[in-house]
Parts: C-alpha cells; sequence; structure tokens
C-alpha cells in the first residue's frame, strides 16, 4: 500500500463526479477517504446560481486541501448554469463575425460569476476545428473550420477568464474536429499525418500553449500516425512527446472522462489509470454511479503503484503543477455569502450585450421572406434527446412553441421524432397544406436518413427550414429558406423570433457547406 503522502497525490490528482445539488455524506466519505483533488459538476448537480455557492462553500468548508470544481460552461448548448451571464454558442460567435471585442466583454464577466460561484476549473474553450461536416460531437461547439477563426476565438475566451483567475482548459487535443464518431460512444481514428496535424489540427493549441493557457484537455481519439496503439489520452508519444516535449506545455493535462465508452470499452481500469498517468496527465476525470465504482478507481491506482507499474516521481511530478495551480488560481476563495456577489452574476447591460451577438449570428443561408403571421404558421421542430452528450439526461427540452408561449403567442406545432416512419411523413405533409407558412427546425438531421427524406419532400417554397446545430442540414435542403441559428437556447429562440417577425439576418456561415 502507498505511503500516506503518496496517497495525498494520488488524491490530488482525482476529479471525480457527483450525485446531488447539496453537500451529501458520499461527497464527504470522498473527501476524507480519498483526500480528492476536485469534484466535476454536470447539468444533475446544477438548479441555479445559489444553489452552487452553497454546495461550494460547504465543501471547501469541509476540504482540508482546497478542491478544484469543474464545469463545462463553453456557452450555447453547453450551458451548466443557467441564471449567471450567458455565453453565445462558439460557432454562433464566429458567425456574428464583427463581434469579438463583444465576447471578451461577455466571457470576462461569465468568467467572473463562475468564479465567484466557487468553480476553479471551466473546460473550455473548444480548441477543436470542425473540418468534417459528419462530426456528431463537436459540431456547432467549435468555432469553425479554419484553423484562423478558432484560434482567434479560443485566444479570446483564454484571455477572458485568466482576468477572472478561472482556469480555462482548451479541448480535445490533439484535435476531435475531423472525425465522424461521437467518443461518448465510440472510439474515433483520425488518419493524418503529424505534418498535416501541425499545419492545422494543432494550431489553435500551439496559439494557446504560446498565450500560457493553464490547462489543456486530452481527446479520446486515435491518431495512428503519432501513436497507432493508444487513443490520445493514455498516449505517452501524444501527451509526454508531443504536447510537453515539442509544443513545451508545462501547465495542467486533464483527460477527458474516462469513463467513456472511447475508453472503457477497449482498456481495463487498471490499463486506463497506468496509461493516463504516464502518459503526463495530471488529472483524471471519472464519473461511476456509486461510490463503490470510485473506491474501486482510488484502489486501482494504489495497486498500480504497488507494482511498480506509475512510479513516485511521476505522481509527485503531476502533484507539484496541480498544487502551483490551486495557489496560482486562489482554488477555495470564496466571497462570505451569496448575497455579496449576487447582483454581478448577469449584469443586464451584459445579458444584452450577450444577446446582441446570438441576435448578430443569425444567418439567413438561402431564400428570403417577410414578417411572417405565426397564428397561421405550422412549426415543426426536433425531439432533441440530446441537447450534449456531455450530460444527456438532465437538460429539459424547450421548444419553440413553448417560447412563443410565453410571449403568448399560439402557433401550431409538430414534434418530429429522431427516427421518422413512413406514416409521420405523410401526416406532416398532409398537415403542412393548411398552412401560410411551415418552419421546420432541423437539429443534425445529416444523422438521421429518414428527417433527410422529409426535408426533400417537404420542399414547398413556403418552407422556412432553421437550423438548430449543424449548418450542414443545408445540404438536404433545395426549396424554401434556410436560416442558422447554431444552438436551441432561450436566447436563439429570441433571435429567431424577432428574426422571422422581420429583422435582418446577418450572420455569416463559420464553416464551409
Amino acid at each position: 500500500m502507498p505511503s500516506n503522502k503518496v496517497k495525498h497525490m494520488i488524491g490530488q490528482m482525482l476529479m471525480f463526479g457527483v450525485k446531488g445539488y447539496t453537500f451529501t455524506e458520499e461527497m464527504r466519505t470522498m473527501i476524507a477517504s480519498f483526500d480528492m483533488g476536485g469534484f466535476i459538476y454536470f447539468k444533475r448537480n446544477v438548479q441555479n446560481a445559489k444553489q452552487v455557492f452553497t454546495l461550494n462553500k460547504a465543501i471547501q468548508a469541509y476540504a482540508k486541501t482546497p478542491l478544484f470544481i469543474g464545469i463545462d460552461q463553453e456557452g450555447g448548448l453547453v450551458t451548466a448554469i443557467d441564471d449567471i451571464t450567458p455565453i453565445p454558442g462558439a460557432m454562433a460567435t464566429a458567425a456574428a463575425k464583427d463581434y469579438l471585442a463583444d465576447y471578451k466583454t461577455v466571457t470576462k464577466h461569465a468568467g467572473n460569476a463562475l468564479k465567484s460561484l466557487g468553480i476553479s476549473i471551466n473546460f473550455a474553450p473548444n480548441g477543436d476545428i470542425n473540418n468534417n461536416p459528419d462530426n456528431p460531437v463537436i459540431n456547432a461547439r467549435s468555432y469553425g473550420d479554419t484553423k484562423e477563426m478558432v484560434s482567434l476565438y479560443t485566444t479570446a475566451m483564454i484571455e477572458s477568464f485568466e482576468s477572472a483567475s478561472l482556469i480555462s482548459t482548451i479541448k480535445h487535443f490533439p484535435g476531435h474536429g475531423d472525425t465522424n464518431v461521437d467518443s461518448h460512444l465510440g472510439l474515433p481514428t483520425i488518419h493524418l499525418t503529424l505534418e498535416k496535424m501541425d499545419q492545422f489540427e494543432l494550431v489553435p493549441f500551439k496559439n494557446a500553449i504560446k498565450n500560457g493557457v493553464p490547462a489543456i484537455m486530452t481527446a479520446h481519439i486515435l491518431v495512428p500516425a503519432l501513436d497507432a496503439m493508444h487513443p490520445a489520452t493514455l498516449s505517452k508519444r501524444i501527451l509526454k512527446g508531443l504536447c510537453r516535449d515539442t509544443l513545451n506545455f508545462n501547465g495542467l493535462l486533464i483527460t477527458d472522462l474516462l469513463s467513456m465508452h472511447a475508453i472503457k470499452d477497449h482498456y481495463s481500469l487498471k490499463d486506463t489509470i497506468m496509461h493516463a498517468v504516464n502518459a503526463s496527465n495530471d488529472i483524471l476525470l471519472y464519473d461511476a454511479p456509486t461510490l463503490e465504482g470510485y473506491k474501486q478507481f482510488v484502489e486501482t491506482f494504489y495497486a498500480c503503484v504497488d507494482e511498480g507499474l506509475i512510479k513516485e516521481s511521476t505522481i509527485e511530478a503531476a502533484y507539484k503543477r496541480i498544487m502551483h495551480a490551486k495557489e496560482t488560481y486562489h482554488v477555495g476563495l470564496m466571497d462570505a455569502s451569496f448575497e455579496v456577489i449576487e447582483s454581478s452574476l448577469m449584469p443586464n447591460d451584459i445579458k444584452c450585450l450577450s444577446e446582441k451577438i446570438t441576435k448578430a449570428s443569425m444567418t439567413l443561408v438561402k431564400g428570403g421572406f417577410s414578417k411572417i403571421d405565426f397564428k397561421k404558421t405550422l412549426v415543426i421542430f426536433p425531439n432533441i434527446s440530446i441537447y450534449s452528450l456531455i450530460d444527456t439526461y438532465h437538460n429539459r427540452q424547450q421548444t419553440f412553441k413553448d417560447y412563443l408561449s410565453d410571449l403568448k403567442i399560439d402557433t401550431a406545432q409538430i414534434l418530429l421524432s429522431e427516427h421518422l416512419d413512413e406514416a409521420n411523413i405523410q401526416m406532416i405533409l398532409k398537415e403542412s397544406k393548411n398552412y401560410n407558412h411551415i418552419v421546420v427546425f432541423t437539429y443534425n438531421s445529416f444523422m438521421y436518413p429518414q428527417q433527410q427524406r422529409l426535408m426533400h419532400l417537404l420542399d414547398e417554397v413556403n418552407v422556412i427550414w432553421v437550423s438548430l446545430r449543424a449548418p450542414y442540414d443545408g445540404i438536404h435542403i433545395k426549396k424554401g429558406t434556410y436560416l442558422c441559428a447554431y444552438e436551441a437556447t432561450k436566447q436563439s429562440f429570441k433571435a429567431i423570433y424577432e428574426t422571422l417577425n422581420g429583422d435582418e439576418a446577418n450572420g455569416t456561415l463559420p464553416v464551409k457547406i
């Protein structure tokens, strides 16, 4: 069994998921027994800003060593805390084009809000260049399909968070953009040469390192040209060799969740931990359904040390980087009460600035329309079961009809299932003939052949197509008007409504379709 000193260092390398909204006995056990380095919050852990503050306050008061608290607050569709300054989504921001200064202001305020709530690590920005139209997981979470665009906005977000003393985490190294498999569900492979990656995929990461990014999240992707045996997260060649030695990155390397299928379907727990640590990762992210699952993870880590599979010197090097980051970013320090910070979390002028960016992102790709009468309009809306695979089951779907209902506007709506059958298609075609306008919202329709079939059949000129994520949905649209909104958020619905109500759509596509 490792010494208490080594156990403490191991604990600091671990960030685990938790259950619930309050400081539970399970959390106490994890801190006391494992000497945890931090916790990861998902949507399942967030009710509102006050609850997050209260939970973090209790955690830090109990812990002997301040804990990292990490969250995914990329913006747009990946937003865990709703009642702080909203960050427009990455692709929407790039589509707005001339709003870089405003974006810096918004992300700085959002970073300050996260920090004041006790969040110490934001797993953002996304440095992936989305140059594969069939990418199911990155997609509109990317700023675009050029290295220049992605580098520009990732640098802006990193600088904003740095000014807020919030740890930013550019992801997913060495680049998850050119994949057509979701690593939450499988193991993607990228068939590119090192030369090609160095000139393209790696550019945003190299710029981030040059600008002092404090943390990098790894990708669960296989890159045979760099390492034919192991995915990047578990690859010493890619992380120690390329990221640290070649690119001179000295900050925190953080794994993506090691409980994702890309890893757990191919590696035992022992091999996962052994490779991840030896590859030069400092922080291991893991989510388990029970406390026993976390105990097994920790005990397996101890066993790797006992068996000589992981050297104490490797652990100590990671520990030093972790403690340096905790000290540099004042992890654990919080204001005395929520009331002290409440008014600063979402100032109205900053919220309006964020809405302005989202409004400017509305992109009219083809066609056009005048102000429509919603009472004589049929809305067809996708039954989105997955807003984000980061946290699938805890994102409540709001439809466009819900948004209109809040405005006291009544309109007809058909919910579109992901897997349409022929009877559904014929019903929709029949019903659509009873309205002056049909507004069809799409969401990654490239993944669903039957939705593509509907797009080919419902090709009347009075149809307005609105994509809520992938702009590539437009590939299947032959007639009518096509508007890109990039995200299914309340802020985006507001911009869509105003555009359909007659306002101009001046956004520019950040990707080629």
